[in-house]
């Protein structure tokens, strides 16, 4: 009976005590992992949006730079005398751009479109009191005449000595139009698309549906006949920009306004004295960060300052300076 008692003794499980105090352990320490886990999940979220937020406002400010580099490059046109014109934002045709073959007229490389101002109706929910900024060029991949596409227009000049010397260049949609011939004057010049990119801040990244209203970099461009908008980058809150105007016609930027300074005569208030630009792009998370609040300001150049937004979204300004390398390499020359 002894041995029997023991043997039950042994077998004996856990106390209802014992489990009791089992259970809480487990509990919290769970309850420390979970909160953890949840630490680290935050902690990698904000990563994540600040990242982002960077890679946005790096690649907004190089596409622009990118853009602006190339902004007046009008091929193998010669440009020596040439009249350049100013133009709407949503022009849809090359003599609603200022391109006309007599007298030789080309547009301007550059121009800000104000807010409201006449034919700027194609800029999609554009933010309120905000700059546009206009580029126009030639396309730098040339292609044969035959391979041109009805719905858009090319520009295309002549080498040959043998071609009418009253046709500089041919303006056409049509490939049978273009009959300049090249410098040994047996084959077609190739031919170049004729652009115009408009860069501004929309209100909304996917307007139909956003119902987040993020910011964004949006980008209106001349295709096929007609204007295409299109979202660039998101998260892109402002846009400031400095244009630095040659008073001296030597191919450096003398001054900087955010505008023509509307003096008649002087050489600040036409825009085909812009050299250089200066850009200030104020980014933000896509996402509210909890318990942040956005107490600083901004500087805009002459955009102005931007806050405090007394908001939970992170915010960042980039700033570059761009030389446009054709109007202002040519008169270097």
């Amino acid at each position: 009976m002894a041995r029997t008692a023991r043997r039950r003794s042994a077998q004996r499980g856990f106390s209802l005590v014992e489990l009791m105090i089992a259970s809480a352990i487990t509990l919290a320490i769970t309850a420390a992992l979970i909160t953890v886990f949840v630490g680290n999940s935050r902690s990698r979220a904000e990563l994540d949006r600040s990242h982002q937020q960077i890679e946005n406002g790096q690649y907004a400010l190089e596409l622009l730079a990118d853009e602006f580099r190339v902004a007046g490059y009008y091929g193998e046109l010669p440009l020596a005398g040439v009249a350049q014109a100013e133009a709407p934002a949503c022009a849809t045709t090359a003599a609603q751009l200022g391109w006309q073959v007599s007298p030789l007229t080309v547009p301007v490389p550059v121009q800000a479109i104000a807010p409201g101002a006449a034919g700027s109706a194609c800029l999609a929910d554009r933010a309120a009191d905000t700059p546009a900024i206009a580029i126009r060029r030639l396309s730098t991949e040339p292609i044969a005449p035959a391979g041109v596409l009805a719905a858009n227009e090319y520009l295309q000049t002549s080498r040959c000595k043998d071609d009418p010397p009253a046709t500089k260049m041919v303006i056409s949609a049509g490939a049978g139009d273009f009959v300049l011939r090249n410098q040994a004057c047996d084959a077609p010049m190739p031919v170049r698309r004729i652009l115009q990119r408009t860069y501004y801040i929309a209100s909304c990244s996917n307007c139909g549906s956003d119902s987040d209203r993020i910011p964004s970099l949006a980008r209106a461009d001349l295709v096929d006949g007609d204007i295409e908008v299109r979202t660039v980058v998101e998260g892109i809150e402002a846009l400031g920009i400095d244009f630095g105007f040659d008073i001296d016609a030597d191919g450096a930027a003398d001054i900087w306004g955010a505008t023509v300074d509307g003096v008649a005569g002087s050489p600040a208030n036409d825009w085909a004295n812009v050299m250089a630009v200066r850009l200030h792009l104020l980014t933000r998370t896509l996402r509210p960060t909890g318990g942040h609040v956005d107490t600083r300001r901004y500087d805009l150049g002459s955009g102005g300052i931007a806050g405090p937004f007394n908001d939970g979204f992170k915010r960042r300004v980039y700033t570059g300076v761009i030389r446009l390398n054709n109007p202002s390499g040519r008169r270097e020359l």
